[in-house]
């Protein structure tokens, strides 16, 4: 796998963000998003819920990501959402491992001089086992608290700081779930707003995606915005050997983000994340 320079500079002048999705706590085994939300709605009844994660066509949303994020809106709109966030929740808090592959890859992430974690993550993993501090919006609506830590001093508090951008699972009401938070989201340019923070985010650092999907709900929202203003994107993420061409053609031409791909056959039963983690920590 070959790292960018401007990576590798971002992470030595203390200008790098790793932002963390879902696909990064996978050696923990928590339940994939649709296994999740089946989940939920079978213990909560919602038949169908169930039928619409069985057959995505008939659900509405452009991309499968978006048509899920819609699945979790009717859970939330029919259970309410502290009943919806304690189904949700039950199944993400990890207490153990099932093997050393999560905390190796914890212990590489600690490694690497980031400016600080950004997680759209709902799991304790960060926080329970890797020490990082957690902060979350004060309201759906007022992201001040990750903006200040943003644009804070350099520290070593900061650096193992991570900035839950979809809120506490353990307050319902700071918890970005329903269709219509994620719309509201997507679309609130105010100046506390979670779009303010991501766009300021995307405009002064380079942003390292590790196992988040960048190609549709609010995080791809944010980034074609980001690219139609003209500066680009100077974000980065890791792909599989088996990615077609045209999928990573689109990452740059539609999200203006970089796609780093793992070249080397003996590197394609790794997983990027890993692979490009060990490289970065190897650098430091």
């Amino acid at each position: 796998m070959d790292v960018p320079s401007e990576l590798r500079e971002a992470l030595s002048a203390g200008r790098c963000i790793a932002y963390i999705g879902s696909g990064f706590s996978a050696p923990a085994r928590l339940p994939y998003f649709d296994h999740m939300l089946r989940t939920a709605a079978e213990r909560g009844g919602l038949e169908e819920v169930v039928e619409g994660l069985g057959n995505l066509d008939g659900v509405p949303g452009t991309t499968p990501k978006d048509k899920l994020f819609h699945l979790q809106g009717v859970i939330v709109d029919k259970l309410g959402k502290e009943q919806a966030s304690a189904l949700f929740m039950e199944q993400l808090v990890v207490n153990e491992f099932p093997d050393d592959a999560m905390t190796v890859r914890l212990e590489l992430l600690r490694r690497i001089p980031f400016l600080l974690i950004v997680t759209q993550n709902w799991d304790n993993i960060l926080e329970a086992h890797a020490g990082y501090r957690r902060v979350v919006p004060a309201t759906l609506d007022d992201y001040s608290p990750l903006r200040d830590v943003l644009q804070a001093g350099d520290s070593d508090e900061r650096r193992l700081t991570q900035l839950k951008f979809e809120g506490d699972g353990g307050n319902p009401e700071s918890f970005l779930l329903s269709g219509s938070e994620i719309d509201q989201l997507k679309h609130d340019g105010g100046e506390k707003s979670g779009r303010a923070f991501f766009m300021k985010m995307l405009a002064g650092h380079v942003v390292l995606f590790l196992g988040a999907n960048v190609r549709g709900g609010y995080v791809g929202e944010f980034l074609r915005a980001s690219a139609k203003g003209g500066s680009g994107n100077a974000c980065f993420v890791p792909t599989t050997v088996d990615e077609s061409e045209e999928e990573v053609q689109k990452l740059f031409d539609e999200y203006a983000v970089t796609s780093i791909l793992c070249h080397d056959a003996t590197d394609a039963t790794k997983h990027p994340v890993d692979v490009l983690l060990r490289q970065l920590a190897e650098q430091e």
